[in-house]
């Protein structure tokens, strides 16, 4: 079985849009955002990805200038068995440039981390396992969506998606406020976050279990930032009751989900949750194993799950009778109240 990734994958196929992004083709020239997008992709192990990305550290475009963040990547590239030898090439020469502008306690601990990097596959932005080399300045290393399940502020999302940062936020018009951890469940891959004050709508929860071919509805904040900031609805049904390697815990989905959809409703044709969106089958090694690509195999974790979570810390959620099917764009309409985009920053 090819394990799959989570909605919030890596970011190396992304590299032409990374591209148009900072070169301003089709697109207006935005060096934040494709800085942003080629960190992603350098976290996930991709080669050019990395040495991008050091070139933008070490000339200030797009991030802050950072001679010794520039030199970490650039030393990771070098020895990256996926740099292609072109980049690996310019790698060493910038490396060289750079040792002789950085104070050797600098170039010891960037080298140091390097040894230890471990590219993320699983997370969009996936933290550094080394914690990084350069300036220490908080930045935002990856995005998912959560949505509230009470109005005291209560937010449920993917325990990927708050693992490993040094702080959380959450969206809130054109601002992000800090927002508390409260508990986490590796195993159920679910996590319970706290807005420090109460908010006007909540989901309410499916009185029973998702039924095999019944319509579904996603919401969420994929690829925040290089299609759209904006919330994203897509639609599908319940492909199958169990995940990979018959997992009951997961709903098999056809609703297209992206990076950045981890932690976002699924919600059945009344607007009641029927899941907790988590992960899409890795569709490159899929096609590495056999030779096919899958289309619209993904996964949300099962409402019933994150209601026993949830029941564990002791919150309480609203299960009202089902009532009749509402269209689509009613459903996304409801779920704008109460669907958040998260960011991770560390």
């Amino acid at each position: 079985m090819v394990p799959p990734r989570r909605a919030s994958g890596p970011a190396g196929r992304r590299a032409g849009a990374r591209r148009r992004l900072r070169d301003g083709r089709g697109v207006k020239r935005n060096d934040r955002q494709a800085a942003k997008w080629f960190l992603q992709s350098a976290e996930g192990g991709d080669g050019a990805g990395q040495t991008s990305i050091a070139r933008l550290y070490e000339q200030g475009i797009g991030v802050e200038k950072d001679l010794t963040e520039s030199y970490f990547w650039y030393t990771v590239a070098i020895g990256n068995s996926n740099t292609p030898e072109k980049e690996r090439k310019l790698a060493r020469d910038a490396a060289k440039r750079l040792s002789s502008q950085l104070p050797p306690k600098q170039i010891a601990a960037a080298e140091s981390a390097a040894k230890k990097f471990q590219p993320d596959e699983t997370v969009v932005g996936g933290k550094r396992a080394a914690g990084g080399s350069g300036s220490g300045k908080p930045q935002i290393y990856s995005t998912g969506s959560g949505f509230y399940v009470t109005t005291s502020g209560h937010i449920i999302s993917n325990n990927h998606v708050v693992a490993g940062c040094a702080e959380m936020r959450v969206t809130e018009g054109d601002s992000a406020m800090p927002v508390k951890v409260m508990a986490t469940d590796p195993e159920r891959d679910l996590a319970l976050l706290q807005l420090p004050h109460g908010v006007p709508a909540a989901v309410t929860f499916r009185d029973g279990p998702a039924k095999l071919g019944e319509n579904v509805v996603v919401m969420g904040f994929p690829l925040s930032g290089l299609v759209t900031s904006d919330a994203v609805v897509t639609t599908g049904i319940v492909s199958a009751l169990a995940g990979p390697r018959d997992d009951r815990h997961l709903l098999q989905i056809s609703a297209p989900v992206q990076p950045g959809n981890s932690g976002g409703p699924l919600l059945d044709g009344s607007g009641r949750l029927v899941g907790v969106v988590v992960a899409t089958l890795s569709t490159l090694k899929m096609a590495q194993l056999t030779g096919a690509i899958p289309e619209n195999i993904n996964f949300a974790i099962k409402a019933e799950d994150a209601r026993a979570f949830l029941k564990a810390h002791n919150i309480a959620v609203a299960s009202p009778p089902v009532g009749r099917d509402l269209n689509t764009a009613t459903i996304a309409d409801q779920a704008l109240k109460y669907t958040v985009r998260l960011e991770c920053w560390k």
